[in-house]
């Protein structure tokens, strides 16, 4: 909708043609040119459909109210329906035997239907927005002001049947109900307009501008729809002769017949008539030093991100923000580099709203490949990246993240991330700990991460940074030292280490990870005990490790202690253990060549316990 109209070259604001008379806009060379683009974008605007299922439910009332074919009159209906708040009366028959009053209600349980069906449609329509955005409440109000009017409307025929009114009390409370709602619905559309909104010439709120007398008649019909019921409600025997209802279906038909024409506008279809600064001065000459379109952030009910930091980087943004000044494009313009980058930049991929990039292989190309494409994603909501790093020089952290990528993305709402970076080092290079980098986000608001950082050998250094909660399902290259997190979604887990990995070690692990299902170890020094004999089959000093959902064991390893640590039941349990992957020679020494029953249980299928099964384990042997 409006977020990609700055961008849109067909636009009426962006017209870079200027016609001096009605006669030379609809020249063949200009229609032929206009119309296949005008029918493209049609085609896929999701708010036209939505627009012409309003209209059709707005024209199916006034046939109701006027047309003698359907309510049996001979002009204005004396009773009316569902959005106009009233009931037929059942005497409504002409000689042939003609039941009007059914014919009638049908008809209005038919145009409620429709009425959902086309506040389902306006919904649908704020394809750049999320459920959750406040921009979507009028929708929602709008559902719920159609469902009423659709409740009220199966009413109609018991109502018509029943002289003590009752019923027809009841339906005229739940369409005051419904007027009321219909009512906020308008007021929060013309909020939504408002923060989401071109304005620039020919477009504004001034009467010239057809969604300003579409909106306001909308309004109207709602205050006229309250007004009837009310006046029902008080004085009952009114009912029948009271027609204000017909008013508001009149001004809800005009209502509904501009939001179509602005439709159409904003396709180019009326690029002929002198709108939108054609006549005289094409609206495309025309350069704001600012973006043209003045809209607030999106802001989410209960979203991630808090309304309050959206103030604040508002705030911190000000003093930078320049009044907007109007000059012909064919004036050179002395900008800073702040300045240079045009909103209308044809390069940006202003349509993209999601964004998300899984690298599972360490790659040199974050800096020369993925930033420059992330900064062409100025109008992204929501953006989700897991990748590991090599070949760089710094660690990524919450500054570098801010100036090189956040600041390009003005509606940015939702950044979900895991980032880990390996860099080579020596003694010259300066050491950070975790709070060194956790507290550069902390710098720009980004409360909700965690870091890890380890200077693992003499070598190299490795970091992981990462959003909260931690939403991905891998994890590779972690130390011995991880944070105290809970990694809830993780099934995949490489650890690896050039010092030993201890019991303790492990029961973190079973804690951190409580759905690991994928385990590799890679640990290339011997650890503290060094065990030469396996006497201790049946001696339990340490309670035992359970790893409930493990399935696949990968142990890169140099010593067979960690062998004899997972395969032994005394000392792990692993119930649904169906790979392992190790080197055969350490394998056979621990379970002396396959023979060794404290070895079974975490090798063995446990539905069986035949001997075939105990190496059917072993299919995948490394």
């Amino acid at each position: 909708m409006a977020d990609d109209e700055e961008n849109d070259p067909t636009a009426p604001f962006n017209e870079l043609e200027a016609f001096d008379s009605l006669w030379q806009a609809l020249t063949w060379k200009q229609i032929r040119k206009r119309i296949p683009i005008c029918a493209r974008k049609t085609a896929q605007n999701r708010y036209f459909f939505a627009n012409i299922v309003y209209l059709i439910y707005a024209i199916g009332i006034l046939l109701v109210d006027f047309a003698p074919a359907i309510n049996g009159g001979a002009g204005a209906p004396e009773e009316p329906g569902p959005c106009d708040n009233m009931t037929v009366d059942n005497s409504t028959k002409e000689e042939g035997g003609v039941d009007y009053t059914v014919i009638v209600n049908n008809m209005y349980i038919g145009l409620g239907v429709l009425h959902v069906v086309s506040a389902a449609l306006y919904w649908w329509a704020w394809r750049d927005h999320r459920w959750n955005d406040v921009i979507m409440i009028p929708e929602y109000l709008n559902h719920i002001e159609a469902a009423l009017y659709l409740w009220a409307a199966t009413w109609y025929g018991t109502a018509a049947n029943d002289s003590s009114g009752y019923y027809e009390s009841i339906i005229h409370i739940v369409e005051t109900v419904a007027a009321f709602v219909e009512l906020f619905a308008s007021f929060g559309w013309i909020m939504s307009w408002y923060r989401t909104y071109t304005r620039t010439i020919g477009r504004g709120y001034t009467f010239d501008d057809p969604d300003t007398v579409a909106y306001t008649f909308t309004t109207l019909s709602s205050f006229i729809y309250i007004t009837y019921n009310i006046q029902i409600l008080q004085n009952p025997e009114n009912y029948g002769l009271n027609n204000l209802y017909v008013n508001g279906d009149i001004t809800y038909f005009v209502g509904a017949v501009f939001y179509l024409w602005a439709n159409l506008r904003d396709d180019g279809w009326l690029w002929w008539m002198p709108v939108s600064g054609q006549y005289g001065i094409a609206a495309g000459r025309i350069q704001a030093e600012k973006p043209i379109i003045v809209g607030l952030r999106h802001l989410l009910i209960g979203g991630p991100e808090p309304i309050a930091r959206c103030c604040r980087r508002c705030c911190e943004n000000n003093s930078d923000r320049a009044n907007n000044v109007v000059v012909p494009m064919n004036e050179k313009q002395s900008t800073n580099d702040n300045n240079t980058k045009d909103s209308t930049n044809r390069n940006d991929l202003s349509n993209l709203k999601c964004f998300s990039l899984t690298c599972f292989i360490p790659t040199n190309a974050y800096d020369n490949r993925l930033i420059p494409l992330l900064r062409r994603m100025t109008y992204l909501e929501k953006l989700t990246l897991y990748i590991r790093l090599v070949d760089r020089s710094t660690f990524v952290d919450g500054t570098h993240l801010h100036n090189e990528i956040l600041m390009h993305m003005s509606q940015l709402h939702r950044f979900n991330f895991y980032i880990s970076t390996q860099i080579p080092i020596d003694d010259s290079v300066h050491r950070l700990s975790d709070d060194n980098i956790k507290q550069t986000f902390n710098n720009i608001g980004y409360y909700q991460t965690s870091c890890i950082v380890d200077y693992y050998c003499s070598l190299h250094a490795i970091s992981h940074v990462f959003s909260l909660p931690f939403l991905f399902n891998r994890l590779e290259m972690i130390t011995n030292r991880f944070s105290s997190i809970i990694f809830s979604h993780v099934t995949y887990l490489q650890v690896v280490d050039t010092i030993q990995f201890n019991y303790s070690f492990f029961i973190r692990i079973t804690k951190a990870f409580p759905l690991l299902k994928y385990f590799t170890i890679i640990n290339v020094m011997s650890p503290l005990w060094n065990f030469e004999k396996y006497e201790a089959d049946y001696i339990q000093s340490n309670s035992i490790i359970i790893f409930p959902h493990l399935i696949s064991l990968n142990m890169k390893i140099l010593h067979e202690y960690y062998i004899e640590q997972f395969l032994l039941d005394t000392k792990t349990h692993i119930p649904r253990l169906i790979e392992l992957k190790l080197y055969y020679e350490s394998l056979e020494n621990v379970t002396e060549k396959f023979t060794r029953n404290a070895t079974r249980n975490n090798c063995a299928n446990k539905t069986t316990t035949n001997y075939y099964q105990y190496f059917t384990i072993f299919k995948g042997l490394t």
